[in-house]
């Protein structure tokens, strides 16, 4: 029974995000683990989560004809089905496939989420990136890439 304006609200905490740029220098930067750097970056171009990525097969990703790829998977957390056409970004950021089954993990060796974020600030100081980097930086991370490339248009978010 309270009215909408005497309700507390809730205070929209600060979303942080790479630049292009900032994503440039972190690609450059060499990382004592290279396979959450790559994890990092991948996520960074196509927006899943660490569970995710962590659970990521070389089954669940699809190419065609043309060399693209795309990413079919059941998101852990949601349960949801999802189908990412994958940027030739993202893809470079895939560890080599060798001789893996499709059953085999992507980034196979990829440390916990909690271990991971306690690492990625360090990658960012040596990067001269001044954020708080975390492993879901990615996914804030990849709305911004989408609309400087004019992939999104900014009315439709």
């Amino acid at each position: 029974k309270i009215k909408l304006e005497d309700k507390p609200k809730q205070v929209q905490a600060k979303r942080e995000f790479l630049t292009i740029d900032e994503l440039k220098i972190l690609i450059k930067t060499d990382f004592r683990n290279n396979t959450v750097k790559r994890a990092f970056l991948f996520c960074c171009f196509c927006g899943i989560r660490h569970c995710d990525v962590a659970a990521l097969t070389w089954g669940d990703l699809k190419e065609d004809n043309e060399g693209k790829y795309t990413l079919n998977m059941v998101q852990q957390k949601t349960k949801i089905a999802i189908s990412i056409p994958l940027s030739g970004e993202a893809v470079k950021q895939l560890p080599p496939k060798g001789n893996a089954k499709s059953t085999d993990k992507v980034f196979a060796d990829l440390i916990s989420l909690g271990r991971t974020n306690e690492i990625l600030p360090k990658w960012a100081e040596s990067a001269g990136i001044d954020k708080h980097l975390t492993f879901h930086v990615s996914r804030h991370s990849i709305y911004h890439y989408l609309l400087k490339m004019n992939v999104l248009k900014k009315d439709f978010i």
